[in-house]
């Protein structure tokens, strides 16, 4: 895939108390997105131990020293997503102006799935990680903000401007890529 141009995205969902990646799979995988808890399953770090702030950053340094090409983004629920590279860690947030910030969280289910499939689509639209992850954020809030998982995606319609990338018929044929390879990263986690 790198020969041709592509970027790799692993989302390690779910992963399972014990379950290991055979480190092998590393050198394959441009873009590394577990959530805490994967994170510390890839770590072999058991859950009932307190890793935030440091200690994910150390865990995802490790799992580029494992060979992770690019980076591994951590989503972190309400706190946003953690951008560790192997210079820099970054943390990111939605749009400040995401107007689905304002609403009440509804049903958490999908959100994961709702910022893997928006971040691939926007990576594969040209966006720069760091605002590609943003507005992933913002899109996995926005879902977060509805009951259920696919339904909770937003449509075109519903995706405010800081979540757009273009406008008229490239936006359209944007926010239906960003659902449809959501609905696949989710299908993809059910049949794992």
């Amino acid at each position: 895939a790198s020969e041709l141009g592509a970027i790799t995205i692993l989302n390690p969902a779910p992963a399972p108390e014990g379950w290991k990646l055979d480190d092998k799979w590393f050198a394959s995988i441009d873009v590394l997105i577990p959530n805490e808890t994967e994170l510390a399953t890839l770590c072999g770090v058991t859950h009932s131990e307190d890793v935030k702030g440091e200690g994910e950053v150390a865990m995802a340094k490790s799992l580029l020293e494992k060979g992770v090409r690019q980076a591994v983004i951590v989503t972190l629920g309400s706190r946003g997503a953690m951008i560790v590279t192997k210079d820099d860690t970054i943390m990111i947030s939605e749009p400040p102006e995401n107007p689905a910030k304002l609403l009440p969280v509804e049903d958490a289910v999908g959100a994961g799935d709702a910022f893997c499939g928006s971040l691939a689509a926007y990576l594969s639209r040209g966006v720069e990680l760091e605002k590609a992850a943003s507005m992933a954020c913002g899109v996995a809030s926005t879902s977060v903000r509805k009951k259920g998982a696919q339904e909770s995606y937003p449509s075109a319609d519903e995706m405010p401007d800081c979540l757009k990338v273009g406008y008229g018929d490239q936006f359209k044929e944007l926010a239906d890529e960003i659902s449809s390879a959501t609905l696949k990263s989710e299908t993809t986690s059910k049949n794992a």
